[in-house]
């Protein structure tokens, strides 16, 4: 147990939306994760009795693991999965445009590969949607919803140390990928406290317009960190977002 009481510092923010921090003697091997999450956002229909706002719910749930071989080393190897379901898909760009359609399904995976130094992270990765695809010329799709294409790139750019400032991007990285903050998020975090980190900033994804992300994520202690993730927006009057919950443990 004395390993775990001593994950308290940057070597144990792994599993999240920028990656992986690595460069303490105290940094473990393996890290796992898993997490769900539940959301909305505001379509249009188009009805004999003309234009009416839809909310549509959607929910998904993922995991993930890393490697890390040593403190010495910079690369970090990892694996997410996981699956969205959505009550109604896009809507069509036919004429036929009748709601509601069948739930649609989406599993995915992402195999990825991550560069971390104290002040600065790197890592790329490739998306693979198992579901139902929605080409753009056919439905009418935010460009950054992973559900328009079978393959889909994933990534995130750190810079700065996690505890302190560091701004970052991410793309398709959340777990789960949807709820977490949508497939893409730019941000500030501040992990100066002891036991967390902030992570305020936009994120965009399957809703329409941008929307404001707040993350905080809890240090491990004896039984693994979470991470917990609200977005909310506004799109056509209507109050629309997302929460998601994470749940990690490093194993040395």
């Amino acid at each position: 147990m004395k390993s775990l009481t001593r994950f308290t510092g940057l070597a144990v923010i792994l599993i999240l939306p920028f990656g992986y921090y690595t460069g303490s003697d105290d940094s473990t091997h393996f890290t796992a994760g898993a997490g769900f999450g539940f959301g909305n956002y505001a379509t249009i229909i188009e009805g004999c009795e003309g234009r009416e706002v839809h909310m549509v719910s959607f929910r998904d749930f993922g995991g993930s693991v890393a490697y890390h071989p040593s403190v010495h080393f910079p690369f970090v190897f990892g694996f997410r999965a996981g699956q969205l379901s959505v009550d109604d898909p896009p809507k069509s760009k036919s004429i036929d445009q009748n709601y509601p359609y069948p739930a649609s399904k989406h599993g995915y995976i992402n195999p990825n590969i991550s560069l971390e130094f104290k002040s600065f992270g790197l890592g790329a990765g490739w998306v693979r949607n198992t579901g139902t695809v929605y080409p753009n010329d056919q439905w009418q799709i935010q460009p950054f919803d992973f559900r328009r294409s079978r393959n889909f790139p994933s990534g995130h750019i750190r810079l700065g140390p996690t505890d302190k400032w560091f701004f970052l991007g991410s793309f398709c990285e959340g777990v789960p990928i949807m709820t977490q903050y949508g497939t893409i998020l730019g941000a500030m975090g501040y992990g100066g406290s002891e036991d967390k980190i902030i992570v305020m900033g936009l994120c965009g994804g399957i809703h329409e317009h941008a929307g404001l992300y707040t993350g905080i994520i809890f240090k491990p202690g004896h039984l693994g960190g979470k991470v917990l993730s609200i977005r909310v927006g506004e799109n056509y009057d209507r109050l629309e977002g997302s929460f998601s919950f994470e749940w990690y443990l490093p194993i040395r």
